[in-house]
Order: C-alpha cells, then structure tokens, then sequence
C-alpha cells in the first residue's frame, strides 16, 4: 500500500495472534493533517470496540469534506482532523460544528470525560 493507512490488529492475519497490534503506517514526507487523520482512525477503532462492548450508542460524523463522503470511518477520521488541525478548511470546520454530537464526543475525550448516555 503507498498510503498512509490505519492497520486494525484483526487485519494482521499472516502474522501469529500475540504479534498483532493496531498501527499506523506513515508515508514519507506526510504532514501533520495527515497524521492527526490516521489517529482518528485509531481512536474509531478503539471507540467502535468500547461501544460494541459497553454502549449501546455510535456517533456518526458528519461528512466534512469530499473525501469524508466515502464511508463513516473516512468521516468520523476527517471530523477528527478538522477539529483538531487549525489549517483544515474553514468550510469542513463550519460543517464540523453544526454536527453537535461530534463535537460533544470529542470535547468530553479532551476533557477526560465519558459523553452523556455513555457508560
């Protein structure tokens, strides 16, 4: 693969179960958008699994860019980005704060707390 990608350890299957881990592969001379997008993937991942196994709830982001339009993995990653990164476009932001259920999963995971109706 010549893209930067999130790799789940569920994936991993040619490698023996206790080598498996979640990681995340970096192309050279990638920026920082970039890189706070593959740890939105990561943080997906690890809140798709907390929520399988504890909450009956998903966020969904929003769609803030083209992009974002492939798949909800794809957005809830750009949603990331776009709240984190202070140079992502200031369209994909607006879109980013009228989704107030994103914006209120990330602020409550920056604050260290759980969001409401969560476990």
């Amino acid at each position: 693969r010549a893209t930067s990608h999130f790799l789940a350890d569920y994936w991993q299957v040619s490698r023996p179960r206790c080598r498996r881990r979640d990681t995340i592969v970096l192309m050279n001379a990638c920026g920082p958008e970039t890189i706070i997008h593959e740890l939105g993937h990561a943080l997906d991942h690890s809140l798709a699994y907390e929520q399988q196994q504890l909450y009956e709830c998903k966020v969904i982001a929003l769609p803030v860019s083209g992009y974002a339009q492939c798949n909800s993995r794809e957005a809830f990653a750009e949603a990331f980005t776009a709240w984190l990164w202070p140079a992502y476009p200031q369209e994909g932001r607006d879109i980013l704060n009228r989704d107030e259920s994103t914006v209120m999963l990330f602020g409550c995971l920056a604050a260290g707390e759980r969001p409401r109706g969560w476990a």
